[in-house]
């Protein structure tokens, strides 16, 4: 059909993923955009992109991680447009379109994917579990690590297919795989995906083809895929050496052991997920499996073995379940040894939703043949439709903060952390009973999360009632001594109830704990100079001014000292 034609098919994919997504483009930043762009001074910084390869704490005043081009594509966006959201989405959704092209390429070199390389791409773009990529901007990690990781894919199986050595395309391969690493770790798996494309598509499934060095483009491709690995050894080695926590955790979020079982479990909720993307959440209600005895975990393992037995079984004869299979199972692999704080994200099945999507056309080409027959095309066409409804009933949950957060507390009630994050969305909404009453429903569930009681006490704060603000923030600093933001709160508590003393105390060992926060500085300097303390106070606003030159009350203030010390 005309336009399953290369030249034709792409371009209308691409109409139809702009057309289903153009509701996002006016939607705000959310969550984890906040501390990560909004309330970030790195990203502000003249000359901060060096610093971005070799600083982590850049990432954002609350985490440390390690990516520097997704931060350097941060500060782009806030220099072409600002805070604009509409900036930040398009960056998102060009990114989702490049993903979309590499995966109509990649499926193009694939023999027994060719014919059905525009339904793969459709389905694969329209997918609604990509909806929380296309609207949450800190999901730009997921987009640049699994387009250019694609890209990376795509180059070395061309390399593979070619008639004679290509070294534009070797270069091209190594650089999209550093690109992807950049903006995120999880690119890590790339060799692992090239390998199994490479064995079942190119070596025809046979243990002894794997060596087969026999041609000098054979030693070529080989060399490229060394070259991968060095990549990511040296990857490796890089957040070794910036003390980021990758293959020796000292404080994980959970046991290994105990990860291992649960993300077993999350397995079945992704696979849910890319056959009946229904019930879409920010964040799902998983328990915390500790046995694998328990059967919670039995039934997941189990299915789990089936597919690999599946998978085994198909390596020479059905080769797209194989992919499948050990697509998906590749994808989340880091996942599963690094206990991340959310169990499961629909964000991580962004690179891993193809191994649906092939499923999908392997059944459709098994019940219709191949090429493409028309029964073929309408069962796929009809898949389309039903994701790009569920896609667009998606995309209104995420116009706001409340309306994300309350979506999420109704679909995971029993997850504490959507109860805060709820709460906090009431409290901005100008409801702080209603947030208190959230903070405390998260409390039941988890009554050490510190988290809850510090943003109960900016709630006691609004509703007037010091003495349980006090009480709040006295406890979140007993579960969380290290709590920078509640020593803040409670420095204002302090300064506000006349023990200005005692709340310098408090913010300068919040500002030892994080010496880089433009704003506990400020603070601080504003503290020192109500109590008189003129020069301690200056040195305090001149380096938080340092650190976050966009601040122009503090310009104010230092400019009013010069003033005041004038002649």
């Amino acid at each position: 059909m005309l336009f399953m034609r290369p030249r034709y098919a792409f371009p209308l994919i691409a109409l139809a993923v702009i057309l289903i997504a153009r509701p996002t483009l006016h939607h705000p930043l959310l969550h984890d955009d906040l501390h990560t762009i909004v309330l970030n001074p790195a990203l502000r910084q003249p000359a901060a992109w060096p610093d971005f390869f070799t600083h982590p704490e850049t990432f954002s005043p609350e985490a440390r991680m390690y990516r520097p081009l997704l931060m350097i594509s941060y500060v782009l966006n806030l220099r072409l447009a600002g805070l604009d959201p509409f900036g930040f989405h398009l960056v998102n959704l060009m990114l989702h379109l490049f993903a979309c092209s590499m995966v109509f390429w990649l499926s193009r070199l694939l023999p027994p994917l060719k014919p059905w390389s525009f339904w793969i791409t459709l389905l694969f773009a329209l997918h609604p579990v990509h909806t929380e990529a296309l609207n949450y901007i800190s999901c730009r990690s997921d987009l640049g690590a699994s387009a250019f990781g694609l890209l990376a894919i795509a180059a070395c199986l061309q390399l593979a297919a070619a008639e004679k050595f290509r070294p534009g395309l070797a270069i091209l391969a190594l650089l999209a795989f550093a690109v992807a690493l950049g903006f995120k770790a999880s690119a890590i798996v790339v060799p692992a995906l090239i390998l199994l494309l490479d064995f079942l598509f190119f070596r025809q499934g046979r243990l002894q083809n794997l060596l087969d060095f026999s041609s000098t483009r054979r030693k070529a491709v080989a060399a490229t895929f060394l070259g991968l690995v060095l990549i990511a050894l040296a990857y490796l080695a890089l957040r070794r050496s910036l003390a980021l926590e990758t293959f020796f955790l000292s404080q994980p979020a959970r046991p290994v052991p105990v990860n291992l079982l649960t993300q077993t479990r999350a397995a079945v909720l992704y696979l849910r997920l890319l056959f009946w993307p229904e019930h879409l959440s920010l964040e799902h209600q998983l328990p915390i499996l500790e046995s694998p005895l328990d059967p919670a975990f039995l039934g997941p393992a189990l299915l789990i073995f089936l597919l690999l037995v599946l998978a085994l079984a198909g390596v020479r004869r059905g080769p797209i379940i194989s992919l499948a299979v050990g697509w998906f199972l590749i994808c989340p692999l880091p996942t599963f040894y690094v206990p991340l704080n959310v169990i499961a994200s629909e964000n991580r099945l962004y690179l891993a939703s193809l191994s649906g999507v092939w499923i999908l056309v392997a059944l459709a080409r098994l019940a219709t043949g191949n090429p493409p027959k028309k029964a073929g095309r309408v069962l796929l066409a009809l898949v389309a439709i039903a994701f790009a409804v569920l896609s667009l009933h998606r995309h209104p949950v995420w116009s706001s903060g409340l309306t994300l957060w309350r979506d999420a507390v109704q679909k995971a009630p029993a997850v504490a952390r959507n109860h805060i994050n709820y709460g906090i969305e009431l409290r901005n909404a100008g409801k702080p009973a209603k947030a208190v009453r959230q903070y405390r429903w998260a409390l039941r569930l988890d009554p050490k999360d510190s988290k809850a009681y510090s943003n109960l006490a900016t709630a006691y704060y609004d509703l007037g009632r010091p003495e349980d603000e006090f009480d709040a923030l006295r406890k979140t600093l007993e579960l969380d001594p290290a709590n920078v933001v509640a020593r803040r709160n409670l420095a204002y508590a302090l300064a506000e109830a006349g023990r200005k003393q005692e709340a310098i105390e408090v913010l300068s060992e919040a500002v030892r704990l994080a010496p880089r926060r433009a704003d506990l500085r400020s603070s601080l300097g504003a503290l020192y100079l109500h109590l008189g303390r003129i020069e301690e106070g200056k040195r305090e606003l001149e380096e938080s001014l340092r650190l976050n030159p966009e601040q122009p009350e503090v310009r104010a203030a230092l400019e009013q000292i010069r003033k005041s010390r004038a002649p």
